[in-house]
């Protein structure tokens, strides 16, 4: 507590003692005045510093303002925040997927090369295989010296130029496939040469088995060579076409079947070629008869 003390003239002695009261602002001290014998209290601003001046506060309505601004300022800035966190771990969920994607899909590729190369290497070796066992068998065979026997031309002819001929496989070892050496053994027919048989047969004889090759021989075959003769002209056939009938020669009973010989026998006439007849037509002691139905003029067939 603190006094201070006046005295001018006539007047009473003034005194005014500083003491520090609760008061119910605190920026305010309490003062003890007595004037004569009376004393009051006066309320005077205190200060925190001399020389400092009391800051005003700032009216209720502008501090909440800014309190809010300060909380959207905040509150944006923890979106912000957020957002900038999950983009980071996006980007690095998706470098992390992508890097395991690329390894993952680098592996497949890997394997599935290695089994491909091994594929083929297998595929090498099965080839390179079959080869030895094939030049190993061809070797074999020319040492049996094997020879085809008593070709034998059929009295029957299958067609037009067209027979069948068969022999016997020799010199086959028994502890070997006769089948597999009959198909690769060749021939030679009329001066050509037939790689294989079209098939082979196995017959029992004579306590044996005898492997036999049968060819189909279609050149320089006189016997099984038909040919047309007495062309006739004969009715008209619909619109524009005349039926030209023809007698087949050179048929060879009772052997040959007349449908097969009569149907594979070629014709050339009225400027034309045919390669077989249209129709055919056995007529016993007439013999066999087909028919052509070729274009003529109008006027001739109208």
């Amino acid at each position: 507590m603190s006094q201070l003390s006046a005295a001018r003239g006539g007047h009473k002695d003034v005194r005014i003692q500083f003491r520090h009261l609760p008061s119910s602002h605190p920026t305010q001290t309490n003062a003890l005045t007595h004037v004569g014998h009376a004393e009051f209290y006066v309320s005077v601003p205190s200060r925190a510093k001399m020389g400092t001046p009391t800051p005003k506060l700032p009216d209720g309505p502008l501090l909440n303002e800014r309190s809010l601004l300060k909380q959207e300022q905040t509150h944006r800035g923890s979106w912000l925040r957020l957002l900038a966190f999950i983009l980071i771990a996006a980007l690095f969920v998706h470098h992390v997927v992508g890097d395991y994607t690329n390894m993952n899909r680098t592996d497949v590729q890997e394997r599935t090369l290695q089994a491909k190369s091994i594929d083929l290497a297998h595929r090498e070796e099965a080839v390179q295989a079959k080869e030895d066992a094939i030049r190993a068998d061809e070797e074999r065979r020319k040492r049996a010296g094997l020879i085809w026997w008593n070709l034998t031309q059929e009295k029957r002819c299958l067609g037009y130029e067209k027979r069948m001929y068969h022999a016997e496989l020799l010199h086959l070892p028994a502890d070997e496939d006769a089948q597999a050496w009959c198909m690769r053994t060749s021939v030679d027919i009329h001066g050509i040469t037939y790689d294989h048989p079209e098939r082979c047969t196995h017959e029992a004889a004579d306590g044996t088995v005898k492997t036999i090759g049968h060819w189909t021989v279609s050149s320089n075959e006189p016997t099984c060579k038909t040919w047309w003769g007495n062309y006739q002209k004969k009715d008209c056939y619909g619109s524009h076409k005349r039926r030209v009938e023809a007698k087949m020669f050179n048929h060879q009973e009772p052997w040959d079947n007349w449908a097969d010989m009569c149907f594979s026998t070629p014709a050339e006439f009225a400027s034309q070629k045919f390669e077989h007849p249209d129709t055919c037509e056995n007529k016993g002691k007439g013999g066999i008869i087909a028919s052509w139905f070729i274009n003529v003029d109008e006027r001739e067939c109208p």
